[in-house]
């Protein structure tokens, strides 16, 4: 049986949902949010902040900003972002998804029964040493912002990728299909787009017909088969590419097997799926094998508990209802 080892920063990681980050704003400003709300908020800014300075807790920011950019209260969820993270970020979702393939599709050319995912491949820099830095400086600089370009592709991959969901979750209801029928579905979804793509993208190409964002795809979808061709010396294979992309060492990485199961039980719910769900769901692949805590909304933390996400990553997973369990956790530190 495939084993994939993940292997966490040296120090305890907390990651946060956008809407902490939201949250924490409107508190700062002084916005109405019930009182409990903001009690939890200040404690757990105090808690994050005092720990992170005191290089005993990592909260690194991920891609949370694509969510709030350009929205109100932008910069002053940023600062807040900044607060916690003390400047720690991780790379961009693709990066790391493209880290864990291609170690995976290594293991899979060699047959190899168990591989590693360090935790380098989720940041810029060594985390603990980096914030061992930022500790020893009177000021640090943490930069925000999205190019324009950027937040339209991201708003538009979020407000299509909304409406897909819903319009299958319905279809999914009608039809009575179950979690494990979807779940299947959702494991072949990203070979079954790559050739639909692919197939599309050569027959428009010639038109110009052909959006930025589709560049974008076409390049990130030929580095794999640029290192498919590094590692067995074979050109423009897509049948040994696409079947690495349906093998248990793609189906095993994380980033494809949380996002599997979590859009499989999204779209199988007979509750309707809210606009920020499909986000969350990319933001959890990462962070739940990254971090050794996480805090997201209760929704979607009964889901990874329903799943035995958090079990399977060794992750605790909390929401704002429990979220005294996670101060009792950071106050053991």
């Amino acid at each position: 049986m495939l084993k994939v080892v993940i292997e966490k920063p040296g120090l305890p990681t907390l990651w946060v949902d956008t809407a902490i980050g939201i949250k924490l704003a409107k508190v700062q400003l002084g916005e109405a949010v019930q009182e409990v709300e903001k009690r939890r908020m200040i404690k757990l800014k105090e808690l994050v902040v005092r720990l992170a300075r005191g290089c005993k807790l990592l909260c690194p920011e991920g891609d949370q900003e694509l969510e709030y950019w350009g929205e109100r209260l932008d910069e002053k969820i940023s600062k807040e972002f900044a607060a916690l993270s003390r400047g720690i970020r991780m790379l961009h979702h693709q990066v790391v998804h493209d880290s864990q393939v291609f170690i995976a599709m290594r293991a899979h050319v060699n047959r190899d029964g168990e591989f590693r995912l360090p935790p380098e491949i989720y940041f810029h820099s060594e985390p603990v040493q980096r914030l061992k830095e930022v500790s020893q400086q009177s000021v640090f600089v943490s930069v925000h912002g999205c190019p324009s370009m950027m937040l339209e592709m991201s708003d538009d991959s979020r407000k299509g990728m909304y409406k897909h969901c819903e319009e299958l979750r319905r279809e999914n209801n009608l039809k009575n299909r179950t979690y494990s029928e979807q779940f299947v579905l959702e494991q072949r979804a990203f070979v079954n787009s790559m050739v639909d793509f692919s197939r599309s993208y050569r027959e428009r190409l010639p038109t110009g017909d052909i959006q930025p964002w589709e560049h974008l795809a076409a390049v990130g979808y030929a580095r794999y088969f640029g290192e498919w061709h590094r590692l067995t010396n074979r050109f423009a294979d897509w049948e040994g590419l696409c079947n690495f992309f349906v093998s248990d060492h793609f189906y095993e990485l994380p980033v494809a097997k949380i996002s599997s199961q979590l859009h499989a039980k999204l779209v199988t719910d007979n509750r309707p799926i809210e606009p920020g769900d499909s986000m969350d769901v990319k933001h959890l692949s990462l962070a739940i094998p990254m971090a050794h805590f996480v805090l997201t909304d209760r929704k979607m933390a009964n889901r990874i508990a329903e799943l035995g996400i958090d079990k399977e990553w060794n992750a605790a997973v909390f929401s704002e209802s429990t979220i005294d369990g996670l101060f009792a956790e950071l106050e053991k530190l």
